[in-house]
C-alpha cells in the first residue's frame, strides 16, 4: 500500500464522519419541529391540542414556576413567606348569599372581625450553640436545691466582662458559718424534675437503693403510739404475750389524742431563722474558694475521730533483691477492697467534658454522644452528674448537680443529639471550671474528659496546662481522660490524669467506633469506697515510693505502690488515710516482708519508671536544668527511657 493510498482513506473516513454527524443534527431538528407542541404547549391551549397530528392523543407538559421550597418557611431568595389567605365576613356573606345549599347569615347579624393573623411557625431544634453563661440552656429545667460551698467567700460580686467562667447564678450559695471547724460540710443535692432528692449532712444521712448507703445512719424514729420500744424495762414490748390494762389504758388515750389533732391542724413550725447569704456568681475560678474545699476534705479526713478499716482492705507486700546492688530492694504495695468484708460504696458525683471542636469531625462525635448516654445510664442510683460541649467556650446541661432519673436521663439525650463538631478548643478553662461546681467532701468528684487533646485556644501549652492545673486543683477532682484517636495529645492526658487521681486511654482504631474504650474506662471508677487516700511511711522505714498522689480506692481496681528500701529493712510501717463518705478512716499497716512473696527485677523498671514520671511532671511545673540532667542520669543508669522527653523544654505555641 503505498502513502497516497493511505492519505486517500483517511479523507474518505473524515467525510463519512462529518456527513454523518450532519445527518444526525438534521434529523434531531426535524423531531424537535414535530414534538414541538407536545412539549412546549400547556393543557389550556385547546386550539393547539387540535391542530397536532400524531401527538393528539399524548398528555402535554405543564411547566410551572418555581415559587420556592414548599417544605420552608422562607423561599431562595430568603424574602417572608406569603401569609395564607383569610377570607373576611362580608365575603363570605356574599358567598353564601349566591350559594343554594348554604344559609347565609342575616346581614345584621354579621360583625366584622379582626383577620387572624398566620400562626408562628414551630421552632425547629437547633444546633448546640455556644453560651459564654452557663444558665442559658437550650432546654429550661427546674430549680434544684442548692449546694453550699464550704466557706465560700462572701465578697461582692465583679462584674460579668471578660469572665472565663460563668456559672449559673443558682449554682453557688454560702451560708455563714459552714465547715471550717472540723465538721463535715453540708451537702444538699439538687433534686430532679420527677422530684426526687439526695442529702448527706454531718448529722444525719439517708440510705439509698441499689446497695448503696451513707455513712451515717438516720435517727431512730419515735415508737407508734401505744407501742414500747422492746427494752427490757418497757411496759409493752414486741413479742409479749401479756398486755396489761395501763397499757390498754395509754393506747386508747393516744388514739383519742391522734382524732382530736386530726379535727384540728397543728399549728406550722416555723423553721429556725439561719441568715443565708447568696453568693454571686463568680466571674473567674476563686482560688480561696478552692483553697477552702480543699481544707474541708482534709479537715474531715484528717481531724475528726476516724475509725480503722485494716479488715475492709487487703494489703498484699512483694519484693525482689537486686543481685548487682544487694543492698537494696524493690518491693511493691498492692492494696484493694476486701470482698469479704468491703467498705460501703460511696455516692459519686461524675461531670462528662465532650470535645465538640473541629478536630474532633462529626463521625467520631456521633460516636462519643451515644456513649456520653451510655455511661450515664451505668450510673448508680444515687450518684449524681452533668455534661458539659466545650469548644473554645463551654456550656453546662444543667446548672448544678442531677439525680440520674428517667427525665434527666432523656433530657442528656436530647441535648446530646443536638451537638456538631466544629470550632476550636480550649481545655484549660473547660477543666478550669469544674473547680467552681461545688463539691460536697462526702462525695467524689470525677470528671471524664474525652477530646484529642489538641488544645488550639487559650492556653495551648502543655506543660503549663499540666502545671497549672495540678497546682490549683490539688487532688480535689479525679480527672479521667480518653483520647478519640491514635495521634491524640498523649503527653497531656498521662501527665495530667497521674498528677490528679485520675487514669486514662485513648482509641487506635477506624473513626466510627471512637468512643469503644470509653465504657472501659468509665468502669474504672464505677465503685468508690475510699476517697481522697494519702499514705505516708513511718521514717524507719527508710523507703521511696511512688506514686506520689494515688488514686480513689474503687471496687476491683487495687492501688500498686512501688518502691526501694535497704535490704536490712525486715518490714514496712506506713499509715493510710481515706474517706468513706462522711466518715474518716484511719489505720497502720505493719507488712514483713515474706521470703516467699518474690517478684522478678520488672518490679525495679517499674519503680524506676514511676520516679521519672514524677520528675517530668516537677519539671513540668518547675523547668531547671539541673532536674533535667538529673533525669537523664537516672534514666541512663536504670536503663529506662525518659517519658515524653521530646516534649520537655519546648517552647512553642503548638504544646
Amino acid at each position: 500500500m503505498t502513502p497516497e493510498t493511505t492519505t486517500e482513506d483517511r479523507e474518505r473516513s473524515y467525510a463519512a464522519l462529518i456527513f454523518a454527524l450532519m445527518l444526525s443534527l438534521a434529523a434531531h431538528v426535524a423531531l424537535t419541529f414535530y414534538l414541538r407542541e407536545c412539549s412546549f404547549n400547556t393543557f389550556s391551549d385547546a386550539a393547539a391540542r387540535g391542530r397536532r397530528r400524531w401527538t393528539r392523543d399524548m398528555p402535554t407538559m405543564h411547566v410551572a414556576r418555581h415559587t420556592g421550597d414548599p417544605l420552608a418557611a422562607e423561599n431562595v431568595r430568603g424574602r417572608p413567606a406569603a401569609a395564607p389567605v383569610v377570607e373576611s365576613m362580608q365575603e363570605r356573606v356574599a358567598r353564601l348569599a349566591d350559594s343554594p345549599t348554604e344559609k347565609a347569615p342575616p346581614v345584621s347579624a354579621v360583625k366584622s372581625a379582626p383577620v387572624p393573623t398566620a400562626p408562628p411557625p414551630e421552632p425547629q431544634p437547633a444546633e448546640w450553640k455556644v453560651h459564654e453563661r452557663l444558665d442559658i440552656l437550650d432546654h429550661p429545667v427546674a430549680a434544684d436545691e442548692q449546694l453550699p460551698m464550704p466557706q465560700a467567700v462572701t465578697t461582692e460580686a465583679a462584674p460579668l466582662v471578660g469572665a472565663d467562667i460563668l456559672p449559673p447564678s443558682d449554682l453557688l450559695y454560702a451560708t455563714e458559718g459552714v465547715a471550717g471547724t472540723g465538721a463535715a460540710a453540708t451537702a444538699t443535692g439538687g433534686s430532679s424534675s420527677s422530684g426526687s432528692s439526695s442529702s448527706s449532712s454531718s448529722s444525719s444521712g439517708t440510705a439509698k437503693s441499689g446497695g448503696v448507703a451513707t455513712a451515717i445512719p438516720p435517727p431512730p424514729a419515735p415508737p407508734l403510739p401505744g407501742f414500747g420500744t422492746g427494752a427490757p424495762g418497757d411496759s409493752l414490748a414486741f413479742g409479749s404475750d401479756a398486755i396489761g390494762a395501763a397499757a390498754m389504758a395509754a393506747a386508747k388515750a393516744a388514739t383519742a389524742a391522734a382524732e382530736q389533732a386530726a379535727e384540728k391542724p397543728p399549728p406550722v413550725p416555723k423553721p429556725p431563722e439561719t441568715k443565708e447569704v447568696p453568693q454571686p456568681v463568680m466571674p473567674k475560678v476563686d482560688e480561696k474558694v478552692v483553697v477552702r474545699e480543699k481544707e474541708a476534705v482534709r479537715e474531715l479526713r484528717d481531724e475528726q475521730p476516724a475509725e480503722p478499716f485494716a479488715t475492709n482492705v487487703r494489703c498484699d507486700l512483694a519484693h525482689w533483691t537486686d543481685p548487682n546492688r544487694p543492698d537494696f530492694k524493690y518491693f511493691r504495695i498492692r492494696i484493694s477492697s476486701n470482698p469479704r468484708n468491703p467498705l460501703e460504696v460511696i455516692p459519686k458525683d461524675v461531670v462528662y467534658l465532650l470535645d465538640a471542636s473541629g478536630s474532633i469531625a462529626n463521625d467520631r462525635l456521633k460516636s462519643c454522644r451515644r456513649a456520653v448516654s451510655d455511661a450515664i445510664r451505668t450510673l448508680n442510683s444515687n450518684d449524681r452528674f452533668n455534661v458539659v460541649a466545650f469548644r473554645d467556650k463551654f456550656t453546662y446541661l444543667f446548672p448544678s448537680w442531677r439525680d440520674v432519673d428517667a427525665a434527666s436521663v432523656e433530657q442528656a439525650d436530647r441535648w446530646l443529639r443536638n451537638l456538631t463538631a466544629h470550632g476550636r478548643t480550649d481545655v484549660f478553662k473547660t477543666l478550669r471550671s469544674v473547680l467552681a461546681v461545688p463539691r460536697s467532701p462526702a462525695r467524689p468528684l470525677i470528671a471524664l474528659v474525652i477530646t484529642d487533646g489538641e488544645p488550639t485556644s487559650g492556653m495551648t501549652r502543655s506543660a503549663e496546662i499540666i502545671s497549672t492545673f495540678t497546682d490549683l486543683n490539688g487532688g480535689l477532682i479525679s480527672v479521667y481522660m480518653y483520647g478519640v484517636k491514635e495521634e491524640a495529645n498523649a503527653y497531656l492526658m498521662d501527665m495530667l490524669t497521674r498528677g490528679n487521681r485520675g487514669e486514662w486511654t485513648r482509641h487506635s482504631g477506624i473513626r466510627w467506633h471512637a468512643a469503644d474504650g470509653i465504657p472501659e474506662l468509665a468502669a474504672r471508677f464505677q465503685d468508690p469506697v475510699l476517697t481522697d487516700v494519702s499514705i505516708s511511711f513511718a521514717t524507719a522505714s527508710r523507703a521511696e515510693a511512688y506514686p506520689t498522689r494515688v488514686t480513689h480506692l474503687y471496687v476491683g481496681r487495687p492501688i500498686d505502690i512501688y518502691g526501694v528500701c535497704p535490704s536490712s529493712s525486715k518490714e514496712l510501717v506506713f499509715v493510710v488515710r481515706g474517706l468513706n463518705g462522711t466518715q474518716a478512716h484511719k489505720d497502720v499497716f505493719r507488712l514483713v516482708f515474706d521470703p516467699a512473696k518474690t517478684l522478678d527485677e520488672n518490679v525495679r523498671r517499674e519503680w524506676a519508671q514511676r520516679r521519672l514520671y514524677a520528675l517530668v511532671g516537677e519539671y513540668a511545673c518547675r523547668p531547671d536544668e539541673t532536674l533535667l540532667r538529673d533525669l537523664k542520669l537516672f534514666s541512663s543508669h536504670f536503663n529506662v527511657a525518659i517519658p515524653y522527653e521530646s516534649e520537655l523544654g519546648k517552647t512553642d505555641a503548638s504544646r
